[in-house]
Order: structure tokens, then sequence, then C-alpha cells
């Protein structure tokens, strides 16, 4: 049976799977306070009312441009369990939403499927985690959500991982650094981890760092886009499956 998967922006990605549908890190809004915080490179592919089922929603953080309103209007209305870190899942709770908390190591088992957490360094949200998806019926995915990588991570290389959707920009702070991994980080991750195809995300909000060392930040759609490209033919060279999927582009595996 085949996976699709829909690139919404961000770290946003609507999975279908035989019955099972998933979204990670829903993020849909285009304006409201967060424009100013987090300003959009191009909209959403999708909008939350265009998306009629979501059976389960991986998030890695509660952070504007990874959950808003819009999410949790949809998840409401399609009934969705969110799997999430456990300061995240009290929060929704409080809102009526259906939440899993999961502490680093911890699991949850529904739909099908097994969510289990991995630890996430990401300073700005200290309890953020990384979410590992495996059925018997499923590809089995890391998403990393918001993380600078870190030797934790390389137990992932232990799992035959069909896929690796991994952060490739981040912000960088004067006395915290980096908040998670530019695309050299994750370039690197995913050489260590070997997923069978590794999936580029968060490069959809500007002012973020696509590389830290050059300095090269997310500012202009065309050079941004000519960076991924050459990016994903370099690594693809390599002998490291990768492909870019910008907002609105889908792949069936």
């Amino acid at each position: 049976m085949k996976m699709k998967i829909t690139s919404i922006g961000q770290a946003a990605f609507y999975i279908e799977d035989g019955p099972l549908t998933v979204l990670t890190d829903p993020w849909f809004s285009t304006g409201g306070p967060g424009a100013l915080l987090a300003p959009r490179l191009e909209p959403p592919a999708l909008s939350a009312d265009q998306i009629n089922s979501c059976r389960l929603i991986l998030l890695s953080h509660i952070h504007l441009d990874h959950w808003d309103d819009s999410a949790a209007a949809l998840a409401r209305r399609c009934g969705s369990t969110v799997v999430t870190a456990v300061d995240a899942a009290r929060r929704l709770g409080r809102k009526g939403l259906t939440a899993v908390g999961l502490h680093p190591g911890e699991s949850w088992s529904g739909c099908g499927v097994t969510v289990r957490a991995v630890k996430a360094v990401h300073p700005l949200s200290p309890q953020a985690i990384g979410l590992v998806m495996s059925g018997p019926a499923v590809k089995t995915l890391y998403f990393s959500g918001d993380t600078r990588d870190h030797p934790g991570l390389d137990e992932l290389a232990e799992i035959s991982l069909d896929l690796a959707f991994l952060q490739v920009s981040c912000a960088r702070y004067p006395l915290l650094g980096a908040d998670g991994m530019d695309w050299p980080a994750a370039a690197a991750l995913a050489a260590r981890i070997k997923p069978r195809l590794f999936i580029p995300m968060h490069f959809s909000c500007r002012g973020k760092y696509l590389d830290l060392e050059k300095n090269f930040k997310i500012k202009d759609l065309a050079r941004v886009e000519e960076f991924l490209s050459v990016r994903e033919k370099e690594l693809n060279e390599a002998g490291i499956a990768c492909r870019v999927l910008r907002p609105g582009e889908t792949l069936d595996i």
C-alpha cells in the first residue's frame, strides 16, 4: 500500500496511508500577531478547512509556526488524537482536545500505529520532542520537529527508517546560539541515521538560517528554491536519498 505525503509548508505535512490520515505540526495561519514573529515565505498549500479527515496529529511542540487556532479547530472537527510533549498535551487537554503527552522514550499505541517520543534539544521549548511512528501496515518515519543534532539521535540508526522529516533551517540567538538544525546539520544527521528517504522541512519562514556558517537566511523565494535544488542534488549524488517537497507538492511511496 502506498503512502501519500503532501507538503503544506514549514513542518506541516498531510500523510495518507490507507485508512490512516496524519498531520504533522499543522500551521495554517497567514496573518495576525504570528505574521510578525514568523513571517511566511509563501502561503500554506492547504487551509485547515480543506482537510476533512485527520485521525492523528504528530505535534513536536507548541510554537506559533507549528500549531495555531486553525489546527485546534481542525482537531476538534475531525476528532483527531494529538500526540505531543507532556506540557503541550496538558495545554491542549484544557481546551477540550484529545491529547496524549509523552516524555522522551515513552510510547503510545492507537490508530493502528505506535508513536514513540524522541528527545529534542530546542532551547526556547525545552520539552519539545521528536516522534517516531511505526506500525505493521505503515511506513516507519521519524519527524524531528525543531531540534539541534545531538548524540541521542544516533539511536535512530538502529531503526529501519523509511522516512526522516528533518528540520533544515533554524534561528540563531546571541546567548543561546542555534535553536535547531540548518541544512548542513540535517544532512549530517541523515548520513548517520540512514533513512531510505530524507525529506527536508522547515524552510517556509523568513529570517531563519538555511546555512549558519555561510550566513544564508530565508528571504527570497527564488534563492531559497535554488539553494534547496542544489543541495538536494548534492545529497542524491553522494548516495543520500533526498526529496524536497515544496508546499503543494505530493509524493507517493
